[in-house]
C-alpha cells in the first residue's frame, strides 16, 4: 500500500519517524553531564533514565524491525530515492540519513542486508543527481 502525501507533510512523518528510531541522539552528552553532577540523591534518578533509555531503544528496535517486514522491496527503493536523491533540501536528506542509520542499526541482519542490497542497486542512479547525492554516498560508504 503506497500513500501519496503533500511534501510537508511527508517531511514531517519523515522527522516524527527519525524520532521514534533514533530517541537517544546526543544522550551520550547528557549523560556524561548527569554522571558528573551525580550525589546520592540524584542516583535513583539517574537508574529511571538508564531505564527509560532501555525502554527507547527496545521500542526503535521494535519499530524499525515492524518497518522492515512490512514494506516490499520496491517500496523501500521509492522511499530511498525520494528521501536521500530527490528532496531538494539538504536538511531532508540529512534528516532521511539519519533515519536510514537508525533503521540500519535498530535491525536484524538480514534486514541490514536488505537495505544495503537496496542502497547498492540504486548506485547507478548517483551521477545523475550531482551534489543532492552526497547524503546517499556517505551513507552507503558508511555501511558497506
Amino acid at each position: 500500500m503506497s500513500i501519496r502525501v503533500d511534501e510537508n507533510v511527508a517531511s514531517v512523518v519523515l522527522k516524527l519517524l527519525q524520532c521514534a528510531i533514533t530517541p537517544n541522539q546526543g544522550s551520550e552528552k547528557k549523560k556524561v553531564v548527569k554522571v558528573s553532577l551525580k550525589t546520592s540523591a540524584k542516583d535513583s534518578k539517574t537508574d529511571v533514565h538508564s531505564s527509560s533509555q532501555a525502554g527507547d531503544l527496545i521500542m526503535s528496535q521494535q519499530l524499525s524491525d515492524i518497518i522492515m517486514e512490512s514494506i516490499d522491496d520496491t517500496a523501500l527503493l521509492r522511499f530511498l530515492t525520494h528521501f536521500l536523491l530527490d528532496m531538494n533540501s539538504t536538511s531532508f536528506r540529512w534528516c532521511g540519513h539519519s533515519l536510514v542509520l537508525g533503521l540500519f542499526r535498530n535491525t536484524n541482519t538480514s534486514s541490514q542486508q536488505r537495505l544495503l542490497r537496496t542502497l547498492w542497486l540504486m548506485w547507478p542512479l548517483v551521477p545523475s543527481y550531482g551534489r543532492k547525492a552526497a547524503q546517499f554516498v556517505d551513507l552507503l560508504g558508511y555501511l558497506s
